[in-house]
């Protein structure tokens, strides 16, 4: 379904439901007013049923008190034949049917001064009752004494319970008027409440036809914008696809390109490393090394070339990691390759050469890379007194500013040579021939020698605590016995284990030489 579909379904929705709304408030307003008019009609039905009922009852009782006098009359002038009847006149049919009126009308609803007005009428007619009692003894006993009173009494006892009972008849038509009024009011306040509900109905139904017209307009002007747009990056869809596909393509050679430059020269730099057939031609030094670059191309640098006197061996390290760092470091390996052959081997002058080539070069480049760079000339004295362990075999001269060299003598002691003070970054400055000088020390059978770049000894943890000399000196210290290549394994299995699940962040290189 494209965007066209989705905004006539939203619009069919909003005139279906904004209906379906307004019916469901008519309707619920329809059925509040049904309800009212049914309790109304039942309202109604009740108070016509109770005055109907009340009005029988009034007038079974009038009946009543009337049979019971014509009764008394008939008394008065039969013979034997009534004496039974007039002895039982109490039981009779038109007593019972006098308290079952009453009953019936007391248990209707009816007002407190009606309920008192029965409690009253009651006391009265059981006067009346004595009454007439009294003449129906007499007429029994053939006896008229005081019959005329008496009858008089009895009428005038009755005659004032059928007022009383007219009254309370008038009392209850009133009433029932009052309901009647009451209801119809009610009736009329239904009506009114329906012609509200109504007119309410029809504005909120005039009110959603409104706004559905409206949202309608909107979605019909969002619509023809839309289909604009569309018409707009169609026509330029397949200018912008053409371009960035053009783009993808060039990108994807770069990387192709960068991907090639980036494998040989790391293949380069793995290759111009010393090979284990150059390093094992060494005469009287045992040699391990381990270089393991951050990044794709390492800027770590280490040498061991062979000569008539012992062999050349260096150690830098360039500052940073990647293309210019290998660049920087394959620059300075052939600086010092190219110098090594020579019969006078001077190291200060070697690292004067490398110090300003290497900073016009970087110069050249556009880069601020320098590097740390330390030579070790080793040179051996008196191949007879090798076997000897308090006697000098060999003599080293160090030059150049990196990492301190460590030295564990054959008797465990450990020494430190501090090249701060042997020199300055090569490349960092134009001139530094003041800052090179050199330090010399002696060899003895079973020293070991080790170098290192600062990735080993800042190698960090997840906590960021550094490896660090000191663990470095320890470790080696309490190994010292070993060969270089365990030695080697050890450092590198430790430095690891710090490690931990850090990333490598710096190249590590280390070389541990043995006297042999």
């Amino acid at each position: 379904m494209d965007k066209k579909d989705h905004i006539v379904a939203r619009q069919i929705t909003l005139v279906v439901v904004g209906f379906l709304l307004t019916f469901s408030i008519l309707g619920v307003a329809v059925k509040v007013v049904l309800k009212n008019q049914e309790d109304n009609y039942i309202k109604l039905d009740y108070l016509v049923n109770q005055s109907n009922a009340k009005s029988e009852k009034m007038t079974q009782l009038s009946d009543s008190i009337r049979d019971r006098m014509l009764i008394v009359y008939d008394i008065l002038i039969s013979d034997d034949a009534f004496e039974i009847d007039e002895m039982n006149m109490l039981f009779s049919s038109k007593a019972t049917d006098f308290i079952k009126a009453r009953n019936h009308l007391m248990s209707l609803d009816l007002t407190d001064s009606q309920i008192n007005e029965l409690v009253d009428q009651r006391k009265i007619l059981k006067q009346a009752q004595v009454t007439l009692t009294q003449i129906v003894e007499n007429a029994i006993n053939e006896t008229g004494n005081n019959q005329v009173e008496l009858i008089s009494k009895a009428r005038d006892v009755n005659a004032g319970v059928l007022e009383r009972l007219n009254k309370m008849r008038e009392m209850q038509a009133k009433l029932s008027m009052d309901e009647l009024s009451e209801a119809r009011t009610a009736y009329e306040d239904t009506r009114s409440q329906m012609v509200v509900l109504g007119m309410f109905g029809f504005a909120f139904s005039f009110f959603i036809v409104y706004f559905v017209i409206r949202q309608i307009r909107n979605q019909g002007k969002k619509l023809t914008a839309l289909m604009q747009q569309l018409e707009e990056s169609n026509q330029t869809l397949e200018e912008r696809v053409e371009k960035r596909t053009q783009q993808l393509l060039h990108t994807r050679d770069e990387n192709m390109r960068m991907g090639a430059e980036l494998d040989i020269s790391k293949q380069l730099q793995r290759v111009i490393l010393p090979t284990p057939e150059e390093i094992l031609e060494i005469e009287g030094l045992d040699i391990s090394a381990f270089m393991q670059p951050a990044d794709e191309i390492g800027g770590d640098y280490y040498e061991v070339l062979k000569h008539e006197d012992g062999a050349l061996i260096g150690i830098g390290d360039v500052t940073g990691h990647g293309l210019e760092s290998g660049m920087v470091m394959l620059m300075i390996q052939s600086i010092i390759r190219s110098q090594s052959n020579l019969s006078h081997r001077d190291l200060i002058a070697m690292l004067k050469i490398a110090n300003i080539t290497i900073h016009d070069n970087v110069s050249r480049m556009n880069s601020e890379k320098n590097l740390t760079l330390m030579l070790m000339d080793y040179n051996t004295l008196d191949e007879y007194a090798s076997s000897k362990t308090d006697q000098a075999v060999a003599e080293i001269t160090v030059a150049g500013q990196h990492e301190s060299l460590i030295i564990i003598r054959n008797n465990g002691e450990i020494e430190e040579i501090d090249t701060d003070e042997l020199g300055f970054p090569i490349g960092l400055v134009s001139d530094a021939d003041d800052f090179f000088n050199t330090q010399k020390a002696s060899v003895y059978k079973g020293d070991l020698l080790v170098l290192y770049t600062d990735g080993i000894t800042e190698a960090a943890n997840m906590a960021h605590e550094l490896y660090g000399t000191q663990r470095l000196c320890a470790l080696v210290q309490a190994n010292h016995l070993l060969t270089p290549e365990e030695i080697k394994e050890l450092v590198i299995s430790d430095v690891k284990l710090h490690i931990g699940e850090q990333k490598i962040f710096d190249d590590l290189t280390l070389l541990v030489m043995k006297q042999l």
